[in-house]
């Protein structure tokens, strides 16, 4: 298993890329990237071929998975696969740079239900709202998901979907977690929810 920090890109809502904001002593994609290297596996940072040199930058040391140009797909979905096709043997922990409050116990109680369980994927679920951009998805699963997309039977690029349609069970978020799963997506969201 692997790390995989999904950067996210340029946001529209945001204005700007945001693994590159400030977070504490540092930015966004190091906060995120320090989160998933506390569970002790290789932790990887998706990216776009854009974004590449200042992520360079910020994070020298990391491995960049950039984004395969002949997915015809968006979104995480891309990043996801792109970093499938690159280990396809490796289980992947995804993560998104925007959930900034998120905590390692959350992380670790997924990594535990991993080695307990055989599914597919391992997601939150934050009451009704799946939360696909924390959580593991097997190798298993990315082949799944890689043969729909090789047969054109990927009608839907969205990860709620296609978890749906891997019929996976899903671990309830306890309450005093919620917060852990905000994401920030505007520079009010920041304002309203100081980190």
């Amino acid at each position: 298993m692997f790390g995989l920090i999904l950067s996210g890109g340029q946001s529209s809502r945001m204005g700007t890329d945001k693994g590159l904001l400030p977070s504490g002593n540092g930015t966004w994609i190091e906060h995120s990237y320090a989160l998933l290297s506390s569970l002790n596996i290789p932790v990887k940072i998706s990216v776009n071929e854009q974004q590449l040199a200042a992520y360079q930058k910020v994070v020298p040391g990391a491995d960049f998975i950039i984004d395969e140009k002949e997915l015809n797909i968006g979104g995480p979905l891309k990043g996801l696969m792109s970093a499938h096709h690159q280990f396809p043997g490796e289980d992947i922990f995804v993560l998104a740079c925007d959930m900034q409050r998120m905590q390692p116990n959350v992380l670790r109680t997924l990594v535990s239900a991993s080695l307990e369980k055989n599914h597919a994927a391992y997601i939150y679920q934050n009451g009704a709202q799946a939360e696909p951009l924390c959580g593991i998805y097997t190798a298993k699963a990315m082949q799944q998901i890689d043969s729909w997309y090789n047969a054109n039977d990927l009608p839907k690029h969205g990860l709620i979907s296609i978890l749906l349609r891997l019929k996976i069970p899903f671990l309830s978020v306890p309450e005093n977690w919620q917060p852990f799963f905000e994401n920030f997506n505007s520079p009010d969201d920041i304002q309203k929810m100081p980190l």
